[in-house]
């Protein structure tokens, strides 16, 4: 069960009353801490049935890496927590969940196991995929709408900067967006992306400044 339901934009998840008890009544609850509050609330109350895959997926991109220094000040804790859009890292909390599984039901132990090396076999093409699809580029900039690819930057070989800091909602000030601005001029930067869950409309104020475009990267 998914309690951040496709098509929601998991930085605004509110648990519903049911959706907290559902959760700490759970045989397990996964999840990612200092991530969603309204998670890690119902995690205090799971207790030994939550678990956080954090010290799993090597969070080791301190926020704001590669942002401007007006975006201090989220919700986050000290790292940014988007681990899962580079395939290594999320192969690494694959491994993680199917050994706390196959721990919690034994009977089941060879049957999580196998379903994750199958699962981590994708994640290790796919990262193949990326290295080989993303090796050319012309250009290493990456400019998105708000920070959330640190971890496919540091991956792949680009260099992160974004309109707003690790949240959607946090916009930058004037003076960081004007640096944005003179940043995708000085550096010629044609594409600004943007994703599909989050307003647009800072990201396509700062392209039109700058001469630039607006994206998916979804």
């Amino acid at each position: 069960t998914n309690l951040t339901k496709p098509g929601a934009e998991p930085h605004d998840l509110e648990l519903t009353p049911k959706q907290v008890l559902d959760a700490t009544k759970a045989d397990a609850l996964v999840y990612l801490a200092d991530f969603q509050p309204s998670v890690d609330d119902a995690a205090k109350e799971a207790d030994d049935t939550a678990f956080d895959v954090s010290p799993y997926a090597r969070l080791d991109i301190e926020a704001g890496h590669d942002e401007h220094e007006d975006h201090a000040g989220h919700d986050h804790g000290a790292y940014d927590p988007h681990f899962w859009l580079d395939p290594t890292r999320y192969a690494d909390v694959v491994d993680a969940i199917a050994e706390r599984f196959a721990k919690t039901d034994p009977d089941h132990a060879a049957d999580y196991r196998a379903n994750a090396k199958e699962f981590t076999g994708e994640l290790t093409q796919l990262d193949e995929d990326l290295a080989s699809g993303l090796g050319n580029c012309q250009s290493t900039d990456l400019v998105t709408s708000h920070a959330a690819f640190a971890y496919l930057a540091d991956r792949y070989g680009f260099h992160q900067e974004s309109v707003t800091g690790l949240t959607p909602d946090e916009g930058g000030s004037p003076a960081a967006l004007a640096k944005v601005v003179k940043h995708i001029a000085d550096e010629k930067i044609t594409t600004i992306y943007a994703e599909t869950l989050v307003p647009t409309e800072v990201a396509e104020t700062v392209a039109r400044d700058a001469g630039a475009k607006v994206a998916v990267l979804d």
